[in-house]
């Protein structure tokens, strides 16, 4: 392969033309490793830098989870290729200051290469920087994907489970698509956070810089986004609302932060829940309903639970964990109660 430092540097950087990536799914898919192609992976994985104590290197590998889709004919060359992965691991991920991310990408034998993808994949409890073939970068938030084709620069549309931040590079010829399983959003050069969890019961559009339509997913327009405007969906009866916000504010957990504004208390536990990959209930009706303001950066789930104990009439409980028939435990449970003694203090 010529320049092969060259072409790895441009693949895991998100700047690989057409021709780079099809030379790097070859040496993948080769019976037996080249060692000049090992070597160079090596090289890449002695770029990574360490030092970092609060990232947990091996534990994030080992919860890391992919899939490869190939054809049921290339049996064969599908266990080869995660023969591969395991032995490239450490390159396929990317260490940041908050987050890690997977790169996978999948094309059948026989598919054309405008039907071949990519899919950026964030594990639960961490964040993912993340960035496009055509220049445009965001953060995926925990337990999120985005998918997109191979051909991005012709065909900029990225498939969302989950909440992602956009930052767009300008393209008129070419505008940016995000479906999700309810809405997609069409813009041309912009930032913007999209939220389509498949658990919610809502789907969230929030405008930082510049413009974007929101259509639902027959196309049928609903409405234009301007900066600080938020929509929300409510997926059970198809309707949206759009309410004028503190962008900043919302998408602030790309910069580690959890900012609250006078959210119901189930909301916020489900995103601590989510933030932290722990499993949270939240007894009654009145403390599901309860308003809450306060903001966490880069906090652990201890410290959060009790500044949360210290400013509202809350108090929690956290469940045992059990061991696995596997060896594994259970996910660490914490349950929320209202503090009755306290409330006469708020």
């Amino acid at each position: 392969m010529e320049d092969l430092k060259k072409i790895l540097d441009n693949f895991f950087n998100g700047k690989y033309t057409r021709k780079e990536y099809f030379s790097i799914q070859r040496e993948f898919e080769k019976e037996k490793a080249d060692e000049n192609f090992l070597s160079a992976l090596e090289q890449q994985w002695q770029t990574i830098d360490d030092d970092d104590k609060d990232f947990p290197l091996l534990k994030s590998w080992n919860s890391l989870v992919y899939r490869l889709e190939l054809s049921p004919a290339s049996k064969r060359r599908q266990l080869n290729y995660l023969v591969w992965l395991q032995r490239a691991a450490a390159i396929l991920f990317i260490p940041l200051a908050i987050s890690f991310l997977l790169y996978y990408i999948s094309s059948n034998i026989g598919q054309s290469a405008e039907e071949s993808w990519a899919e950026i994949i964030c594990p639960p409890g961490v964040r993912a920087q993340f960035h496009l073939p055509d220049g445009s970068s965001g953060v995926l938030n925990s337990d999120s994907k985005l998918k997109y084709a191979v051909n991005f620069s012709s065909n900029r549309k990225v498939e969302l489970v989950g909440q992602a931040y956009f930052e767009v590079v300008k393209d008129k010829k070419h505008p940016f698509n995000v479906t999700t399983s309810q809405l997609n959003v069409e813009v041309l050069g912009t930032t913007f956070s999209v939220l389509a969890y498949p658990d919610e019961q809502s789907e969230e559009v929030v405008l930082k810089t510049g413009q974007v339509k929101v259509l639902d997913t027959n196309l049928k327009p609903l409405t234009l986004l301007s900066p600080d405007q938020q929509l929300v969906f409510d997926i059970a009866n198809s309707r949206y609302v759009k309410k004028e916000v503190d962008a900043s504010a919302l998408v602030s957990w790309i910069n580690g932060k959890l900012v609250f504004r006078n959210e119901r208390f189930e909301d916020i536990a489900s995103q601590i829940s989510r933030w932290y990959h722990v499993e949270i209930e939240v007894v009654g009706q009145k403390l599901k309903d309860y308003r809450y303001y306060g903001t966490f950066e880069n906090e652990s789930l201890d410290e959060v639970l009790r500044l949360i104990k210290l400013t509202a009439p809350i108090k929690y409980q956290e469940v045992e964990r059990v061991k696995q028939p596997d060896g594994t435990f259970s996910n660490r449970k914490i349950i929320l109660m209202t503090d009755e003694r306290r409330i006469g203090d708020f």
